[in-house]
């Protein structure tokens, strides 16, 4: 990529022909650009108007150029903010033309910056640009008025980098000023500005040294023909002195040389849905691509993919067949495209290994490629450390390590905040669809926050409150809803909980007990594999369904309350009736459809959830904290819906048609893990 430290408008780095070098803005015909101290502007068309004039201000004022009614296009403006003393006035307003010709634009308008100079807009001779840059050397003809160059007398004998520049006025090269401390004078353009670095500065056009990025990232930076800018070209498996961007090695694979172009800041698809289609859909590949994608980027926050048939806009995705060279996959923009806009997606099938040997792309590199591009797809940058093994959105990879790149909480997070939670009252499957109940039967479908999508969990029951029904299921049968049997414990084939489930925070965190000494305590971790024994939790119904006990799994040892010093540890549950309004409320809490869990108006809270966007950094506690919907408060279940008769909702990934049904803890027959997020009433 092209970088260019403190400059912008350079759209060549060694070649000729680069336009004037400005760190302001270039007013468009009729536009106003305001400038700091310091600050080039270049004036929209006029028709001839004058060089304004400097006078003496505290802080600069502003200079106006009046809009030429015809003529060619202006000249170009500069301004520049000098070191210390009194401030010079803006340029004076230039006169209007009224030659004919195309209508001019408007004149640029100059404010000075406080304890700065402004220097007023050139001559429009007709012409575009005035001929600014270059070295010369003072009192010397020049033609067009305003034009400014750098100046020969402070060219460093060391360096060959001018210190001062030169205006143009009365048909003389006469002194400027000298440029600001830390600041240089750009032969290209006249102007002053920041050298890019003291290697370049000093060092000579086209010298490389390798570097480190803000982000900890290598680079290598090749120094601009003026010693003031630079070329710099980020490197993903580092840089080597002397030779530049290291090539891949052993197991090191592209999955992009270049970051893909991005969208309008935070592009997020609106609608909850984006459609996918793919131009050979013949191909067997997909179905492990759209498989992936649905239990990642699907699954865990509001959005959802759709279509996966022939093409009819939104992303368009293709499986290359020839042999990719320095990547595995692209797209050709980051987020949405707008509403008559398309993503073209591609992922290779082959490709040339480090060795240049022809490779074939198997299951699992392809799926973290997919998981790569998609990530794309719905506005996420590609990781700041290139290189960064684990983290998917990173550009290079090692073909050894594919198990190291798991679906994480940093990604989870990030989703979470671009595109929201799924649904109050969704249960989920773990491709990210949504338990429905629609013409008379269950099933599976894209999660939209309907009526027939809401579950509850009430008294031992789950409850579907749009009909007042309940889940109900024999054992090794499909589950259905039938009218709820009243009694206290619920009837064998509708007593349903979240048994041994994770009760996980937002980002993909987990509630977990770790033991220090002869006491349990409390803490909040990066989700373990699902089972752990310290993470998994049985969320059961009290007091007839207004509240929730949350009790580790296989033990009677349940999460504990203090209201004092509002902490939160585990210690042994109450033993109470399930109803009993005198009892201790310490280990009883309410949950809302936000997702939060409750004492009173204390809510459980992450200590320290680390900064906006980290979802990496280790919790590592929890505590009561007056309630907000504070990404650290809201949490969801994630596991097994059991029953008291041994069996677990179980669905079919054969299809998402496919109603679920009861079957043994532990069947291989479907999947027995399902994601609930809470509604008002509480499980």
């Amino acid at each position: 990529m092209l970088g260019v430290a403190s400059l912008s408008g350079c759209s060549s780095l060694f070649g000729i022909d680069l336009p004037p070098l400005l760190h302001g803005a270039e007013a468009g015909a009729g536009d106003e650009a305001n400038a700091a101290a310091g600050v080039a502007e270049t004036s929209g068309s006029g028709d001839q108007a004058t060089a304004g004039t400097s006078g003496s201000a505290e802080s600069g004022t502003a200079g106006v150029a009046n809009a030429g009614p015809v003529g060619g296009r202006g000249g170009d403006g500069a301004g520049r903010g000098a070191s210390g003393g009194r401030g010079g006035s803006g340029g004076q307003s230039g006169r209007a033309g009224s030659s004919s010709g195309t209508r001019g634009g408007g004149g640029n308008v100059t404010h000075g910056g406080a304890g700065g100079e402004s220097r007023g807009g050139s001559a429009g001779q007709g012409m575009a640009g005035s001929p600014s840059g270059g070295i010369v050397q003072p009192g010397t003809a020049c033609t067009v008025a305003g034009a400014v160059a750098c100046s020969a007398d402070t060219v460093s004998d060391t360096t060959g980098v001018s210190t001062s520049w030169l205006l143009c006025e009365r048909g003389t090269w006469k002194d400027g000023g000298d440029c600001p401390d830390a600041e240089v004078c750009d032969r290209r353009s006249g102007s002053c500005a920041s050298y890019f670095s003291l290697e370049c500065q000093v060092g000579k056009p086209g010298t490389q040294y390798c570097a480190t990025a803000d982000s900890g990232a290598s680079e290598v930076v090749t120094c601009g023909l003026d010693l003031v800018s630079a070329e710099i070209d980020e490197c993903t498996f580092g840089c080597q002195a002397g030779v530049g961007c290291a090539p891949p090695v052993g197991d090191e694979v592209v999955i992009e040389p270049v970051p893909p172009p991005s969208g309008p800041t935070r592009a997020y698809w609106p609608g909850g849905a984006v459609p996918v289609c793919v131009t050979n859909p013949e191909r067997p590949e997909w179905v492990s691509v759209e498989d992936e994608i649905a239990r990642t980027w699907g699954r865990f926050g509001g959005i959802a993919f759709t279509g996966w048939g022939n093409c009819d806009g939104g992303v368009v995705a293709t499986l290359r067949t020839d042999v990719c060279e320095s990547e595995l996959g692209s797209v050709d923009r980051v987020g949405y495209p707008g509403p008559t806009g398309s993503v073209n997606l591609s992922l290779c099938t082959l490709y040339d290994d480090a060795s240049g040997a022809e490779s074939t792309t198997s299951d699992a590199l392809l799926r973290l490629v997919a998981r790569h591009e998609f990530g794309h797809v719905l506005g996420f940058a590609d990781a700041a450390d290139p290189n960064a093994l684990g983290d998917v959105m990173a550009r290079g990879i090692h073909t050894s390590e594919l198990d190291q790149y798991p679906f994480t909480a940093a990604d989870i997070g990030m989703l979470v905040e671009a595109y929201g939670r799924k649904p109050a009252g969704a249960l989920v499957d773990e491709r990210g669809d949504c338990l429905t109940f629609t013409n008379a039967a269950l099933g599976f479908g894209l999660c939209d926050g309907s009526a027939p999508q809401a579950f509850e969990f009430t008294g031992g029951e789950l409850v579907h409150p749009d009909t007042g029904t309940c889940l109900s299921s024999a054992p090794s049968a499909a589950a259905t809803l039938a009218a709820c049997v009243t009694g206290s414990p619920a009837a064998a084939n509708q007593a349903w909980q979240p048994a041994e489930v994770e009760v996980r925070g937002f980002g993909g965190s987990c509630l977990q007990t770790q033991t220090s000494g002869s006491t349990p305590a409390l803490t909040v971790d990066a989700c373990p594999a699902f089972g752990t024994a310290n993470a998994l939790w049985a969320v059961e119904s009290v007091d007839a369904g207004a509240r929730v006990r949350i009790r580790q799994a296989g033990t009677t040892q349940c999460v504990t309350a203090d209201l004092v010093d509002l902490g939160l540890s585990v210690d042994d549950c109450d033993n109470c009736p399930a109803v009993d309004a005198a009892c201790d409320v310490v280990d009883r809490f309410s949950v809302t459809s936000a997702g939060q869990i409750r004492s009173g108006s204390y809510c459980f809270a992450e200590d320290a959830f680390g900064e906006p966007g980290d979802y990496e950094t280790p919790h590592f506690g929890l505590s009561l904290t007056p309630c907000t919907l504070a990404s650290s408060m809201l949490w969801n279940l994630s596991g097994r819906i059991e029953s008291t008769a041994g069996a677990a909702l179980t669905w079919s990934s054969d299809s998402a048609a496919s109603p679920p049904s009861s079957a043994p803890i532990g069947s291989t027959s479907g999947s027995q893990i399902f994601d609930f997020y809470f509604s008002d009433s509480t499980p």
